[in-house]
């Protein structure tokens, strides 16, 4: 049979396209590619998607017999030589026979009321672990984080939580990174949200019905943004997605709220997932830039919540939970406005009623470490501060002693660290902002290097620190003595001595991923006091003070720290 000519082998027109839409390279169809729909996705009423990408697993292709790609087809074998090479390899040993080591197989067996000795040693994908030792079988948290570069998307498990409440396949409706950063938050957030030891974390007691749902509600975005955020500090590869999940919780936030939405507004309400959200935006603001993005997340919080009590009535059928979540994210808004105030000295966002309300007079566990006495005493020296120009000499000095004794006759445990630190430091703030102490004067070295001994140990002690430790870390630096900054001796045959400023910058680095407050605007911060101090020490002159007595807080401090977050 004679071959056919060059013009007969020219192949026929072809139909379909490379650029076209996902519905018309499904169906093999020539697609117009008009933007946004296509007429033939218009006549059949199809989703018109373009630039999709479909993924091709591999193992896919294998599982069900069929070659992947163009892989097999210049190969002798074939097909059949492929497949029997996996099957070879999936038979092989995962890790080497190694009498000086220890290696542990996960199977899905252990993803079955999982416990945290059940994963404390992985040697998956070729991962060796040195030598065991007692010292690694007595340490209290185990990092999968720290086991190799290959796991650092594990979140970090702690014998204090044995067992993982979720895990990542029971989030049916969430993809496999968002069902990581629910767990992610369960175990590594809320132990650092609990302070006390034998109590729980209020971020899991109060946070678990909503995010057991599984589903992309309000609150669970909101979480997932801000936990997104939090391990971005360590692993920068998950900066995008917490962007991504940020915006995705913006968008949901402003929906609810009724923004082109016809839901009456006092059905917005009665959501607690509306401020759990706003707390949740808030805290992703203050690790991220601590800049007036926070602030709105503030003061949107507390209009929405006062709105709650003047326009809606007690509600039978809210359960306790959806109650306690309301409180949870009133007392965080608040604390946040009573603790930050103390650096800048701004107006109050929530007054002094919420202080004063029956519920704050029982509360005698705070929030987060921080207790609810010494921060109201911290709210009233605050606004004392900002009215000291206006009121009578007398008058001042009465309402300051009443404070001095008010303080003095709080009864805290000395034996916990966090009580004794947010007393110290509230003493310090009062002499500062009240008496116009500065860093020379008698009393005040003394309680900056208790302050800052008892940071030391408490960082040193615990991988796991309580947002209460910015305020009295912050206080102690800004009013250490840039004159007398001598080398500090501590109570340890493990510590040698150091100066007040290098501690402060060894604090603010161990804490750097394992706190709530943003600890890098705290250290510009502190640094800008610092040389401000340095440059007035040098040129030692006082004039540039203003006759209305600025004192050193106000004249070294307060400048510096506009939308500073300390709580």
């Amino acid at each position: 049979m004679p071959r056919k000519t060059g013009s007969e082998r020219i192949r026929a027109f072809k139909n379909r396209t490379r650029s076209g839409c996902g519905a018309c390279r499904a169906r093999k169809v020539k697609c117009d590619e008009n933007r946004p729909k296509c007429a033939r996705c218009i006549s059949r009423g199809d989703t018109c998607e373009y630039d999709r990408i479909d993924l091709k697993w591999e193992t896919e292709y294998l599982s069900t017999g069929r070659a992947f790609g163009r892989e097999g087809l210049w190969s002798k074998d074939g097909l059949e030589g492929k497949l029997r090479q996996n099957s070879a390899l999936r038979s092989c040993p995962h890790s080497p026979v190694d009498s000086g080591r220890h290696h542990s197989f996960i199977g899905i067996h252990h993803f079955i009321h999982t416990r945290s000795r059940d994963i404390r040693i992985d040697s998956h994908d070729g991962l060796y672990l040195a030598p065991l030792s007692t010292s690694d079988l007595l340490a209290p948290t185990v990092s999968l984080d720290s086991t190799s570069h290959h796991m650092s998307s594990s979140p970090t498990i702690t014998e204090s939580d044995p067992m993982l409440l979720r895990n990542p396949s029971s989030y049916q409706s969430l993809s496999y990174n968002e069902s990581t950063l629910l767990e992610y938050y369960l175990m590594r957030i809320c132990p650092l949200a609990n302070t006390r030891e034998h109590s729980t974390s209020p971020f899991t007691s109060l946070m678990m019905p909503v995010l057991a749902s599984g589903s992309q509600n309000l609150a669970t975005l909101s979480a997932m943004a801000f936990s997104a955020r939090h391990r971005s500090l360590k692993s920068p590869q998950w900066s995008g997605m917490a962007l991504s999940l940020k915006g995705k919780a913006l968008a949901a936030l402003r929906q609810s709220l009724g923004a082109g939405n016809p839901t009456p507004m006092t059905v917005s309400l009665q959501s607690p997932q509306i401020p759990l959200a706003m707390m949740f935006l808030c805290l992703y603001e203050i690790i991220d830039n601590c800049n007036n993005a926070w602030v709105l997340h503030l003061r949107a919080s507390q209009d929405f919540l006062s709105r709650r009590k003047k326009l809606c009535e007690p509600v039978a059928v809210e359960s306790d939970a959806e109650r306690s979540q309301f409180l949870l994210a009133e007392n965080f808004f608040a604390f946040q406005d009573a603790i930050s105030r103390t650096a800048c000295g701004n107006s109050s966002v929530f007054g002094l009623e919420y202080w004063q309300s029956p519920i704050r007079q029982k509360d005698a566990v705070g929030w987060l470490g921080q207790s609810t006495r010494v921060t109201e005493i911290l709210f009233k020296t605050t606004e004392l501060g900002r009215v000291k120009a206006k009121l009578p000499e007398d008058d001042f000095s009465a309402e300051a002693d009443f404070l001095e004794k008010e303080l003095a006759s709080i009864a805290y445990d000395s034996s916990n660290v966090n009580d004794v630190l947010m007393w110290e430091s509230a003493w310090l703030y009062q002499q500062c902002l009240l008496r116009d102490a500065t860093p020379a004067t008698p009393g005040i070295p003394e309680t900056v290097d208790r302050i800052l001994q008892y940071l030391f140990r408490s960082v040193r002690g615990s991988d796991r620190h309580s947002s209460a430790l910015a305020f009295p870390l912050f206080i102690a630096a800004v009013e250490l003595d840039p004159l007398k900054d001598d080398e500090m001796v501590f109570d340890d045959v493990n510590s040698s001595p150091t100066s007040g400023r290098r501690l402060v910058l060894d604090i603010l680095h161990a804490i750097s991923d394992a706190c709530f407050f943003n600890n890098s605007r705290i250290g510009d911060v502190i640094r800008q006091v610092w040389a401000h101090r340095d440059l007035q020490s040098e040129r030692r002159d006082e004039s540039q003070r203003s006759k209305e007595a600025l004192n050193d807080w106000n004249f070294y401090v307060r400048p510096y720290c506009t939308n500073l977050s300390l709580a």
